[in-house]
């Protein structure tokens, strides 16, 4: 709900970016307005949000024209001003944490936290994988040396790191109960008699945990400085020169080339492009952005963070859009009861004094019938308070422009359910008439060709329905 108001409280700026497209050789690259005399182009600017800070950035030309008047004195002729290269080393990242698993997963086929520890869940079962809740990010010193000896075999001596890699965990909430998630056996790449969706999730753990003892990818980036008038336009290339654990990863890095010049030599472009744009808000939490909040916070553990995602869709409180959260009218209804009536209870510094402290009941170290003596001794006064004091909030409708059928007065409104939204009368509860929402999903039913509309069931759980039931019984969980 707090991104969402900081969302709301964006300003949109609209500014214009400028781009020079030269071809040379068959081949076109392009270079981006870097400066205008001894001014940057480009401007950052940072608000501070609800779990930290957001960055984003705009150019010094907001209207059209002056953007305009700007293009039209520069000439089709750049000269190159400056030549520059440099070597870059880049490390793999650690094997997965839960929260990391989580978030790659999510990335890179949309599931969901839930989904993705049900899959875990069954490899781990299987014997295919380390233990999957967990927040550490060191491997044993067995399972490093295997890792090891099989990209030396497979991939050639080259490929191996000189030294052992070993990671730090930089969370000070991390517990390190259990090692890092890893397959069990490097040798098993592809396992027999697991579906498609588990041989997904082991590629990605498998690739992760070996690429960590794999050499480091040497990158050489190549920068061009142009200049034309005031103007100072940068273009920038990339060549992989040693793919290191890109080869045992899969990560892929295409290189983007530019032609050899030198300082001083001339090269004409082929078109001046003025790209319109505007500042964008802070985006909506997506299922592995949100996981990546939580674990920045210390909210949660490795085993809490999918029913935590999971326990706010089924009650309605969020729902997805486009692979991101949106609160809804009910969720926003329920977090201003809570904010006001509740403020110390649901704060991030309560939140994560309340995990320290499970942590240190699960370590011995805290008496946990004292910790919830001290904790009722406020609680139980603010509960009688709130419930001889609060005032009811009303969930916000959203208006149909038909009146009420049955009592003539009160008009339509779509409402949120248990199991979804549902139109009734304005009036309620003097008036209960009601009748069910078809929630347009914009596609055709595959079966039949009526309108396919959104259904939920009764646990809260979207999946997708033809809006001719119960004449066509076509349903999935997923858009045809």
């Amino acid at each position: 709900m707090e991104r969402e108001k900081e969302i709301e409280a964006f300003k949109k700026e609209k500014f214009y970016r400028i781009e020079a497209w030269f071809g040379q050789d068959q081949k076109e690259f392009k270079a981006d307005l870097f400066k205008v005399g001894e001014e940057p182009f480009i401007k950052f600017g940072k608000i501070k949000l609800f779990d930290g800070e957001y960055s984003f950035s705009k150019s010094i030309f907001g209207k059209v024209k002056e953007v305009g008047d700007f293009v039209s004195n520069l000439e089709t002729e750049f000269e190159v001003e400056r030549v520059e290269g440099r070597e870059i080393n880049k490390t793999p990242l650690p094997a997965f944490t839960t929260s990391k698993m989580q978030q790659a997963a999510a990335r890179r086929f949309g599931w969901s936290g839930k989904q993705t520890m049900t899959l875990a869940q069954r490899l781990y079962e299987q014997g295919l994988i380390t233990y999957h809740r967990t927040d550490a990010v060191y491997l044993s010193p067995k399972a490093v040396e295997e890792f090891r000896s099989y990209i030396a075999k497979t991939y050639g001596e080259s490929y191996v790191v000189a030294k052992p890699r070993f990671y730090k965990n930089s969370s000070k909430n991390a517990q390190e109960a259990h090692e890092a998630i890893r397959p069990t056996k490097v040798a098993v790449i592809s396992p027999e008699e697991i579906d498609s969706k588990e041989m997904k999730l082991y590629e990605l753990i498998w690739k992760r945990a070996v690429a960590t003892q794999a050499a480091g990818a040497r990158l050489r980036n190549t920068t061009w400085l142009l200049k034309n008038g005031t103007a100072l336009f940068k273009a920038m290339g990339v060549k992989v020169e040693f793919d290191g654990y890109y080869r045992v990863s899969g990560d892929k890095h295409d290189d983007q080339l530019l032609p050899e010049v030198k300082a001083g030599d001339k090269i004409k472009s082929k078109e001046i492009k003025t790209i319109e744009t505007e500042t964008q808000p802070p985006p909506r939490y997506t299922d592995a952005s949100l996981v990546g909040s939580m674990e920045k916070q210390g909210i949660g553990r490795p085993s809490t963070y999918a029913p935590i995602i999971s326990t706010i869709i089924v009650r309605q409180y969020v729902e997805r859009e486009e692979g991101k959260f949106k609160p809804t009218t009910l969720g926003a209804a329920v977090s201003e009861f809570l904010v006001t009536n509740f403020e110390k209870i649901v704060s991030l510094p309560f939140t994560v004094n309340m995990e320290e402290s499970l942590d240190k009941i699960a370590a011995g170290t805290l008496d946990w019938k004292k910790m919830m003596k001290d904790f009722w001794k406020d609680f139980g006064k603010e509960i009688k308070s709130v419930e001889k004091n609060a005032v009811r909030v009303k969930v916000a409708t959203e208006a149909t422009g038909e009146k009420c059928p049955e009592c003539k007065e009160g008009d339509l409104v779509i409402r949120v359910g248990r199991f979804g939204k549902f139109i009734s009368c304005s009036r309620f509860p003097d008036c209960k008439y009601r009748k069910s929402f078809k929630e347009d999903a914009g596609f055709k039913c595959p079966t039949c060709g009526a309108d396919g509309v959104v259904r939920r069931t009764k646990t809260g759980k979207k999946f997708y329905g033809c809006s001719s039931y119960p004449k066509c019984k076509w349903a999935g969980w997923k858009k045809p």
